[in-house]
């Protein structure tokens, strides 16, 4: 089922038991002897659940986008949800603008709540301030940020785009890493004696002893093996004991790794080696998968080379699989059909001689038209199948999987041609108001109409598509990227004019190998356009970020 998960929680209470914050709010799943299961799902929270808290056996505490603390009362066994209370100044939590909260909980068992109006514990089923030094001075105004305890006493907090730490004497400091940033800040743990935050596209290592440079020998490790057989795909051991067998056939074997290193992956390159009776080698190339499909029968060993800047190299064990040659191959086999070859070409003659030419010649005809009329019911079948996999349900335009499909064709392209790509995503400015106060079915409406108005806007070279939620895409290739920041102007103004109800705000990226950024994937690329978007939301809405010159 498609659930968004946000955040994921094991219960401390119930070691069986995960809960799953999501888009629309939060599920349950529960592990037994058959596996995973999910057995409660609630879909009715119409902001993003972000972060979670147990407070103890039956209570779970929810932090979302858009509707604040929530507090959920659980049954022990079942995990049903018996009572929903939403958490405000009543309770003692108080929101900015909006009623945003994130949950965190600190080594001493301090649970608590983080808002645009400071920090707050849980204590006695309410919520009190919670003293942890000065950190709104050096907040910005209305910041939203998350605190995290690294180590014992060592407190962080952290925003879309900012890092904050408390030294050992209570007091705390921005950490500069503006021009270290690429994408939002995520995430943050322990690592050694040092701290790493990942961002959408970097890891930032954060170490106050300094550390000594050095040139590591590079590494790689399968990171799946899968094969495909008769359209079914399975996974394949990673280190067998034993060569695997791989049937002889329309068939397909791929293998994908990783290199598991620290630094910058850009000037890594990888080189795949097939060794058997079809020996192949691909050239060195960032490239982190392959596939082979119709070996001709034999015995194969399949290696992975790694190699940095330096010239250092290393590969992974040899990968070895057998293709049996088919039952049909043997020579008892071939004798059986040479005779059985030579049986039906003489029965063949033989009815031919019987058959009257014209009785042969209706038989064709009515067969050529049970043909045709079956490809046009296949052909038409076809058409609805890729329609329900690739158009979103409620807009019409492209979903989700389309877009992804368009930015790897296109991302391919780019590849190969100084062609850019430009992104926009778009975001409905205040929706949760518009719902509320309109109803959800005005909300449906709204995001109609802004689809049809995005997909007339488009070229049939170009893709309009739902990103999720409220959130839409234009992929527009060739587009470089001034032209696509006026581009996404005249968009914004045409959305504000045709009176939807709302605006939006608008985030442009654009792989450019002509500009300052040079996004390395599809994801990178995708990340850019989130980030400039939340910067567009930040600085008020209803307008387009980055601003063009």
């Amino acid at each position: 089922e498609t659930l968004y998960p946000r955040e994921l929680l094991m219960s401390r209470y119930q070691p069986q038991r995960l809960f799953v914050g999501t888009e629309q709010g939060y599920a349950i799943a529960e592990r037994g002897d058959d596996g995973w299961q999910l057995t409660q799902r609630h879909d009715n929270i119409s902001g993003r659940v972000l972060t979670m808290a147990e407070v103890n056996a039956t209570t779970l505490l929810l932090g979302t986008e858009g509707d604040g603390a929530i507090k959920i009362t659980l049954d022990t066994d079942s995990g049903e949800e018996i009572a929903r209370h939403a958490l405000g100044a009543d309770d003692g939590i108080a929101y900015g603008e909006y009623p945003n909260a994130l949950m965190f909980e600190l080594s001493d068992g301090t649970l608590g709540a983080s808002t645009e109006r400071g920090v707050f514990q849980w204590s006695n089923d309410r919520f009190v301030e919670l003293d942890i030094g000065k950190l709104s001075e050096v907040l910005g105004q209305d910041e939203l940020v998350q605190i995290s305890e690294v180590r014992d006493g060592e407190l962080w907090a952290l925003s879309y785009n900012q890092i904050y730490r408390r030294d050992g004497q209570g007091n705390w400091h921005r950490e500069p890493v503006d021009a270290l940033l690429d994408g939002a800040v995520a995430a943050i743990t322990a690592y050694g004696d040092s701290t790493l935050v990942t961002t959408g596209s970097r890891i930032l290592l954060f170490d106050e002893t300094g550390y000594a440079a050095h040139t590591p020998t590079p590494r790689v490790a399968l990171r799946e093996v899968s094969q495909t057989v008769d359209g079914t795909e399975t996974r394949l051991q990673l280190a067998p004991q034993q060569a695997i067998e791989h049937p002889y056939g329309p068939n397909s074997i791929e293998f994908s790794w990783t290199a598991p290193i620290l630094g910058d992956s850009n000037d890594i390159r990888f080189q795949a080696r097939l060794s058997g009776t079809e020996s192949r080698q691909s050239p060195w190339r960032k490239q982190t998968s392959i596939g082979y499909s119709r070996l001709a029968p034999g015995n194969y060993q399949f290696q992975v080379f790694v190699r940095d800047t330096h010239g250092n190299e290393s590969a992974i064990p040899p990968y070895a699989f057998t293709v049996s040659p088919p039952w049909y191959w043997t020579k008892t086999a071939l004798f059986i059909w040479v005779i059985l070859a030579i049986s039906a070409l003489a029965l063949f003659t033989r009815l031919v001689v019987m058959w009257h030419g014209r009785t042969l010649q209706h038989r064709a005809l009515a067969l050529e038209q049970e043909v045709a009329t079956r490809t046009r019911e296949l052909r038409q079948a076809n058409k609805r199948l890729d329609a329900m996999a690739h158009v979103d349900g409620l807009t019409g335009i492209a979903n989700r999987r389309r877009l992804e499909e368009m930015l790897e064709e296109c991302w391919a392209n780019h590849a190969d041609s100084p062609s850019p790509i430009t992104l926009l995503l778009i975001d409905v400015d205040r929706f949760k108001q518009f719902n509320d106060q309109h109803g959800h079915l005005a909300g449906d409406v709204l995001l109609r109409r802004l689809g049809d108005l995005l997909q007339a806007w488009v070229s049939p070279d170009q893709l309009a598509a739902r990103y999720g939620g409220e959130e839409f895409t234009l992929v527009l290739p060739g587009i470089a990227r001034t032209e696509g920041l006026q581009l996404a102007e005249d968009l914004r103004q045409a959305i504000e004019r045709a009176d939807l109800g709302s605006t939006v705000s608008i985030g442009v990226a654009c792989a450019d190998r002509d500009h300052d950024f040079a996004a390395t994937s599809p994801q990178e690329l995708v990340d850019a356009a989130d980030h400039y978007m939340y910067a567009a939301k930040a600085a008020g809405r209803n307008r387009v970020m980055p601003r063009a010159a």
